[in-house]
């Protein structure tokens, strides 16, 4: 910078200063510049979470592979080796379709990776990815609420595994535990339930972009709670 005359205005610090740099790098958040894959299902296909996600972490998106209708267990079998090279964070939402037309019981956390229960989709998942690039830094989130959608169950009311979406989202948050994982718990945290569906989403399932907005804050809120990768 120029300054008139000869004295330096007040607090002034040298463009090569530490401090400065310091102080620069304290005002950025946690992730920036970090890049992140998306894996999920409409919720993250739909791409509505992914700018605010972005403001509060300062990651980058890139990629998005998220998949309509898609199960948890499935949603890491197209990544191979190198595909995540770069990238230094991966998110898993899932769950909701698992209650919505799922092909499995819940299961228990002794359940292996090869068991098709919840419990064992969410261990072969973690195992999936972390078998590519074990380094990198994962995040799963549980489903939010939801009310009737076309033919599916709606909360309260079990699916035809006898499954509510609740258990389902313990399952993730226990096999995440014992796994070392962290996972958020969306749907018992976001504030969306019965009452306000129609003002957080469009169609009583997916979030409108206040909704989207809301769980995106919330979400980049945990990310941030747990630093940033090394």
């Amino acid at each position: 910078m120029f300054t008139k005359g000869a004295d330096l205005p007040i607090r002034y610090e040298p463009y090569h200063s530490s401090l400065s740099l310091t102080r620069v790098t304290n005002m950025l958040p946690p992730f920036w510049g970090k890049k992140w894959c998306a894996l999920g299902d409409s919720f993250t296909q739909l791409n509505l979470y992914a700018a605010k996600l972005c403001e509060v972490t300062g990651l980058q998106q890139t990629k998005n592979l998220g998949v309509s209708g898609q199960l948890l267990r499935t949603m890491a079998d197209n990544l191979a080796t190198g595909d995540l090279d770069g990238i230094d964070v991966v998110t898993i939402w899932g769950g909701t379709n698992d209650y919505g037309h799922g092909n499995c019981p819940l299961g228990t956390l002794a359940d292996p990776k090869e068991t098709i229960s919840i419990h064992g989709n969410v261990r072969y998942l973690i195992d999936n990815i972390l078998t590519i690039k074990p380094t990198v830094q994962l995040f799963f989130f549980t489903p939010t609420n939801r009310g009737q959608f076309g033919s599916e169950p709606a909360p309260p009311a079990l699916n035809s595994y006898g499954l509510s979406i609740q258990s389902i989202g313990k399952a993730m948050i226990d096999v995440c535990r014992e796994m070392g994982v962290p996972c958020f718990d969306v749907g018992g945290q976001c504030g969306i339930n019965s009452y306000n569906l129609s003002l957080y989403t469009t169609d009583n399932l997916h979030p409108n972009q206040l909704g989207a907005d809301n769980l995106g804050t919330l979400m980049a809120r945990f990310i941030n709670s747990h630093g940033s990768p090394v």
